[in-house]
């Protein structure tokens, strides 16, 4: 079974962000319900909900000493960067694509309906978030059968 990294970022909970809806479509895979998910293993990462740190000196020293000689900072903040990078090593989907080169699905104009000063770019912002649950069901297909075979 396939291992998808499936990180979220906008600061918008659920239907109310353009990513997080895309991303979700994707993650269920063509065809499918929002109830009913794809085959394989979701590693989900939320960074509006809980942030990666940026790394600190006690992160970057620690990758250069042997880890009876960390101290607790150093150990503290190298599990966590170690946590980060087996979370994108076990996950299938990046590392296929990585040779592939990386898409990205953006819907435009996200903010165009929240803004009466955007209003006259909502029939853009509808067309871009159509645009981007055919593209990211597209990927998902692609993406399944690459897995596959």
């Amino acid at each position: 079974m396939a291992t998808l990294l499936h990180i979220d970022s906008s600061v918008f909970p659920g239907e109310a962000s353009s990513s997080r809806s895309v991303a979700d479509a994707f993650r269920r895979g063509p065809g499918r319900s929002s109830t009913r998910r794809a085959p394989g293993t979701v590693i989900y990462r939320d960074l509006a909900a809980a942030p990666v740190p940026h790394i600190t000196a006690d992160a970057w020293s620690a990758g250069y000493a042997a880890p009876c000689e960390h101290t607790p900072e150093q150990s503290a903040a190298f599990a966590a960067r170690v946590k980060l990078i087996e979370e994108l090593e076990r996950a299938d989907a990046v590392k296929d694509t990585l040779g592939l080169g990386l898409d990205f699905i953006v819907p435009e104009l996200a903010m165009a309906p929240r803004r009466p000063a955007m209003s006259e770019l909502v029939p853009l912002y509808e067309a871009s978030r159509k645009r981007a649950f055919e593209d990211t069901t597209a990927k998902a297909r692609q993406l399944a059968e690459h897995l596959a075979a």
